[in-house]
């Protein structure tokens, strides 16, 4: 078989059905990085995080992620912890407060923007009333 691109995006997807039943058993969302490959061969980072509980079965890995740094995190930048789950008004436009990736210097506040996930800079949200 000669790896192809196309051969990897059938992998990816069938991977993923395969791997429920293990995600369901240990309570964790994985996922696959990048993959770098060749013609006979790839190789990818699996990740996995644990799951706490069903409401987060269906969510995305980046939000359950975005999440749990929200709770450690947003003192650190400024932000209200009651911001979380909240829907503000910003730059003209709603958006749903869904966490933070404190890896990210600026634009670094996950939200969700008429159902996509999007990035807004914490800054805007320090001084914020709701």
């Amino acid at each position: 078989m000669t790896i192809t691109k196309e051969t990897l995006i059938s992998f990816r997807n069938d991977f993923s059905e395969a791997v429920k039943e293990l995600e369901n058993k240990y309570n964790i969302k994985l996922k696959i990085g990048n993959i770098e490959y060749t013609e006979s061969s790839f190789k990818t980072k699996l990740e996995a995080v644990s799951i706490n509980s069903s409401q987060d079965l269906g969510k995305p890995l980046e939000v359950i992620k975005c999440e749990e740094d929200w709770k450690n995190f947003h003192n650190l930048f400024g932000l209200d912890s009651e911001l979380l789950g909240k829907e503000i008004n910003i730059y003209g436009e709603t958006y749903k407060i869904l966490g933070l990736n404190h890896n990210r210097r600026k634009y670094n506040v996950l939200a969700e923007r008429k159902g996509k996930l999007v990035y807004i800079c914490s800054r805007d949200l320090i001084n914020l009333k709701f």
